[in-house]
């Protein structure tokens, strides 16, 4: 046997000199390549057998960069009165990073770009963690390395650290950094030191994570409820229920008077005046100098009522049809103008066509939004799936076949309208494609005037000044309003309405952009600015779009006060609309219905800034730890983590409620107020800070003024009861931010 091993050795010394003198690059080669090989195989390919449970492992040795100590959750979120982590109800985690490394000892400044991978990665994943464990040679050191590197990961406490290489040394190679992932038993499946000892860096461990640990699946949704289209029913059909609208007509005959003389609002006078046209907004005229557009709002109050003047007619058509996007603005506004919603399924692009072909779609649709324009607000809906989240009252009425067979999938043939009440509760009639081409506006008038919701009826006086809000000037879709600079004052004023009423010795004490407040002879009065004459309305600033904006806004403040994560892109959509900031507030939503809570409790303080800011800015309510991992890492670990209620309990970031404000698409931020500040302060620290949010001239919320970039964005501030608002600047370098974790960090909530 030892003659036959001794012949077969000889045999291959042979070979390999015979090829290695005939063919020496490729012998070089293949010798490399195989060397390579085998260094490359690492625990991912060679998995090792069982490992010892991590869970335990870590338990009650984990601290953060700021030495306090941080342990797994073990039970679901906390109770309002008490902190804890956030996230998904506890559950053992599925995967652990180990970070073996020492100030000093990285090289390639991995590090930080660990930390920016970590913070994306993170908030995706709740079934894994990142474990630092220190070679740094005392205690102080490592927590250095921790802050100076901003590591938003707890790390294995120095003091517990074994020193016989068992525990959490087990995984540890020989070079540094190393990084090993293992399972939730401790595991090995990749580790940046192959099997061979050579070094494999600690980039080969991440793209492993990103290929292994997979996010969490979410709950099955529950499936949509089958709906059942109701019955075919005529291509026009409306509520019995409900009674006719009165639909804006003309004046019939049109008034007329010898030597006409009309002096408007604004100064400009138009002598032997002949009215030719009439609509809700604009009478047209010929007069002794040509011929005149005029906008009814500044004609005479008397010639107003010859004209049928209607404000909220004029006001709505000046609103053009509404995306589905921003169908909640469209239902304040139909709420505030006393007019139904029109549902107009239809192309958007079709709106747009010059000169369509008779009876197509595009001229069907334009006809039909210049006949209800100033009787509805107008919606569009250009994709079939928008019915899905709409109330059965509009949703069933678009399934009904009025058009007859229609093509596969093809729901129902456009345009086609559907009217509801403005809360969009109840049907009042709709219009089908075939109805419209066969009888045109005619058909739509047949719908309107068989009905009028009782929602629609005005409201009274009372019911008005029932709503009033003292507020900031409005703006809405660019519309602004302002009061006037001055109140306007006359001795022995006396006012008298369009309705008749006469108010004497009138002092003007508010004006808003509806309404002004007044005390006369026989006591004080809110009366509606749209009932006065057009030269008290122009001593009042008043505009009947900003009028109508002004009570569409009070509308959904009312209906919205604060949106949440899940309506997240439809505060979005009002913020830009407004050309407001958003204001993230984290609390809990049952501090919004306790009763008379103390002023500086919780309760009380989240109640204060929701009314505070709700006029001011939109909303994005955070419900407690359970709204934290989905943020922003803008608003989140920047912002929200910053320890300005100074050192908390077991890594706990804030006490609740606390607020920052960004801008709408949460590129940017303007400041944050804590829970400190509030109880120091009240609404002042929240005043500072909305203040100080400036506005370019095109509208577009900004960071980048003098105002905003006063103040250096914010390290962890101390607690103190004179703390102030901390504004905030955009920044390519985020500022430290020791405690960043998103599974570790809490409000007392």
């Amino acid at each position: 046997m030892p003659l036959i091993l001794i012949a077969t050795i000889a045999l291959l010394v042979a070979f390999v000199g015979y090829a290695t003198a005939t063919n020496p690059v490729g012998c070089k080669n293949f010798f490399e390549n195989a060397l390579s090989l085998a260094a490359s195989i690492s625990p991912l390919h060679v998995t090792s057998g069982g490992g010892t449970p991590m869970a335990p492992l870590l338990k009650d040795h984990l601290v953060l960069a700021d030495g306090s100590p941080f342990n797994f959750p073990t039970e679901p979120s906390a109770t309002a009165s008490s902190p804890a982590t956030p996230g998904p109800a506890a559950s053992p985690l599925d995967y652990y990073a180990i970070y073996y490394a020492a100030q000093g000892s990285d090289p390639q400044a991995f590090t930080p770009g660990l930390v920016q991978w970590y913070k994306k990665f993170k908030p995706l994943h709740h079934n894994f963690e990142l474990i630092f464990v220190s070679r740094d040679p005392d205690k102080s050191t490592m927590l250095a390395f921790m802050k100076a590197t901003s590591m938003p990961w707890p790390a294995y406490s120095f003091e517990d650290l074994p020193t016989d290489g068992s525990g959490i040394e087990k995984f540890a190679g020989n070079v540094l950094p190393d990084f090993v992932l293992v399972d939730s038993d401790g595991k090995v499946l990749s580790d940046s030191v192959s099997w061979t000892g050579s070094d494999l860096g600690p980039q080969h461990v991440v793209d492993d994570i990103e290929s292994i640990v997979q996010i969490p699946p979410k709950p099955p949704k529950p499936p949509k409820p089958t709906v059942t289209a109701p019955p075919p029913q005529l291509a026009l059909a409306y509520n019995p229920d409900l009674p006719p609208i009165k639909l804006w007509s003309p004046p019939q005959p049109l008034p007329a008077k010898d030597n006409w003389t009309w002096t408007m609002s604004d100064g400009t006078t138009y002598q032997n005046v002949v009215v030719t046209e009439v609509t809700p907004d604009t009478v047209t005229i010929n007069h002794s100098l040509g011929v005149a557009h005029v906008s009814i709002a500044i004609v005479p109050p008397d010639i107003q009522r010859e004209l049928n003047y209607d404000p909220d007619a004029a006001a709505c058509a000046s609103h053009p049809p509404y995306s589905f996007s921003d169908r909640f603005v469209a239902c304040a506004m139909a709420q505030q103008l006393h007019r139904p919603l029109a549902w107009l399924a239809v192309d958007p692009k079709s709106l747009t066509l010059s000169s369509p072909p008779i009876d197509s779609e595009a001229d069907l649709a334009q006809m039909a939004v210049a006949h209800i324009k100033f009787e509805s607000i107008i919606i569009l809906i250009d994709d079939p799936s928008e019915l899905d989240i709409l109330t059965p009252a509009i949703h069933d009425q678009f399934l009904v076949s009025d058009d007859g067979p229609l093509p596969a999938h093809q729901l129902y043939a456009t345009p086609k309208i559907v009217f509801s009440t403005p809360d969009a509760s109840t049907f009042i009639g709709r219009v089908s494609f075939s109805r419209m081409k066969s009888d045109r506006e005619s058909a739509i008038d047949t719908v309107l005037t068989h009905t009028v919701p009782a929602t629609l009826t005005p409201p009274t006086l009372a019911e008005q000044n029932s709503n009033e809000d003292q507020s900031a000037p409005v703006a809405i879709s660019g519309k602004s309003w302002t009061p006037p600079d001055v109140l306007p004052a006359q001795p022995n004023w006396t006012w008298t309405t369009s309705e008749g009423q006469t108010y004497q010795n009138v002092v003007v004490t508010e004006v808003e952009p509806d309404t002004v407040s007044i005390t006369h002879a026989n006591g004080v009065a809110h009366v509606p600015i749209a009932n006065l004459s057009s030269d008290i309305q122009k001593l009042l600033n008043y505009d009947p779009v900003a009028a109508a904006a002004f009570r569409a806004e009070k509308d959904r403040e009312q209906a919205h006060p604060y949106y949440t994560m899940s309506s997240l892109k439809e505060a979005q959509r009002v913020a830009r609309q407004l050309d407001w900031p958003l204001a993230w507030i984290c609390s809990s939503l049952t501090d919004m219905n306790a009763t008379n809570p103390a002023a500086d409790s919780e309760e009380g303080l989240t109640q204060m800034a929701v009314n505070e800011l709700k006029s001011r800015a939109v909303i994005v309510f955070l419900d407690g730890n359970a709204d934290l991992p989905a943020l922003s890492p803008l608003i989140r670990d920047e912002q929200l983590f910053q320890l300005d209620d100074g050192p908390l309990p077991d890594g706990h970031h804030f006490y609740g409620p606390k607020i920052v404000f960004s801008d709408a698409d949460v590129t940017k931020t303007f400041g944050r107020v804590s829970c400190t500040q509030m109880k120091a302060t009240g609404s002042v620290a929240i005043d500072e800070i909305v203040a100080s949010i400036p506005k370019d001239p095109n509208g577009m919320l900004t960071a980048n003024s003098p105002t905003a970039s006063a103040a250096t964005p914010g390290s962890p501030t101390p607690a103190s009861p004179t703390i102030a608002p901390v504004p905030t600047t955009p920044s390519a370098t985020p500022p430290p931010n020791p405690t960043a974790n998103p599974s570790t960090a809490t409000g007392k909530l």
